[in-house]
């Protein structure tokens, strides 16, 4: 069995207004998805995310405006209906959902990497911002250990209202998203729910892996013990007899 930390959350791109699901307004795709999990069914629109400068235009919620927003790639074009989100488990709408995105450790994951073949993996040759796969068949390198630490550090600060307040203010403001998008880029993982675990697996009908980014941890609540992957329905059907979500 692959032992998932928590339950599977279902991504529908919408082409109609859903049946079901409350419009989601909050500060950021990472605890929408967050909030899903724990059993909300969600939509997501322009105007619901109103801090994270990086998954309205990511998940084609809004069009590219600024350069910052235009060099954010891979993306979805705008132009869709929305975002719906729920647990796999509890799917409240009449199609499938178009990605399934899970969280488990290390190990379960490499169990997950080892059943695919290897054209439905993402990644092979693309950087540690955008996935952790090539970590799967290599060594662990620096920039991993890296980013293992700095995401425990920001565990470990988010335990503290006064710095999560100041990661509301901060990246509300476009110029702070963009000094740090460019130390994402070069060091760190970035948009690792919005774009690694939704849009690059429904882009490219891939299994992605990816570590989580700043975001994924300080609004996402994440385990900075965890990675997170995301998957096409189609794909995930293949292994969902194997997935067990862990208990306790």
């Amino acid at each position: 069995m692959i032992k998932l930390s928590c339950p599977a959350v279902g991504v529908a791109i919408l082409d109609k207004e859903p049946s079901k699901g409350e419009e989601y307004q909050g500060i950021s795709f990472c605890d929408a998805l967050r909030r899903a999990t724990l059993g909300e069914a969600l939509v997501l629109r322009s105007g619901s995310i109103d801090t994270c400068r990086w998954s309205p235009p990511v998940l084609g919620l809004k069009g590219p405006e600024t350069d910052f927003e235009k060099g954010l790639s891979p993306r979805l074009e705008k132009g869709h209906g929305g975002v719906f989100l729920a647990r796999v488990s509890d799917w409240p709408l009449s199609g499938k959902p178009d990605v399934v995105v899970i969280r488990a450790d290390r190990e379960e994951f490499g169990k997950l990497v080892e059943l695919v073949p290897a054209s439905r993996l993402y990644g092979l040759d693309e950087g540690i911002d955008k996935t952790a796969v090539p970590l799967f068949f290599r060594e662990r390198s620096l920039r991993s250990g890296l980013i293992g630490f700095s995401n425990r550090l920001l565990e470990r600060l988010g335990r503290y209202s006064l710095w999560n307040d100041f990661t509301v203010w901060a990246f509300r403001r476009e110029w702070t998203s963009r000094v740090l998008n460019l130390v994402l880029d070069r060091s760190m993982a970035n948009m690792s729910m919005c774009r690694n675990s939704t849009v690059i697996p429904y882009l490219t009908g891939r299994l992605n892996v990816s570590h989580f980014c700043t975001g994924g941890i300080s609004w996402g609540r994440n385990s900075p013990h965890l990675l997170t992957g995301g998957m096409p329905y189609d794909l995930y059907a293949q292994f969902a007899d194997e997935f067990e979500v862990k208990k306790g």
